[in-house]
């Protein structure tokens, strides 16, 4: 679940243990707005928030991600957010 996004990156919330561990990691990324086609985008690992399973509740895990090629698609969702 993508708990903040911007034309710059976004915040994904996941299961406990589940973020890549090495920053800088390249990744794909499929997004589906409510009424679109899925697109691809790449991103690059900024950080990741691992909480132990019994903290999962209280903080969100997940990992932060730095878009590094997107195209126009994914600028329009995130405008259609703001």
């Amino acid at each position: 679940m993508i708990l903040d996004i911007s034309a710059r990156g976004m915040f994904v919330r996941t299961s406990t243990g589940t973020a890549p561990k090495d920053p800088g990691t390249e990744v794909r990324v499929v997004v589906k707005g409510a009424d679109a086609e899925p697109f691809e985008l790449m991103a690059r690992l900024a950080r990741a928030n691992v909480v132990r399973r019994e903290l999962v509740s209280a903080a969100d895990g997940g990992f932060g991600l730095e878009v590094t090629s997107a195209p126009e698609e994914f600028y329009s969702l995130v405008q259609s957010l703001s």
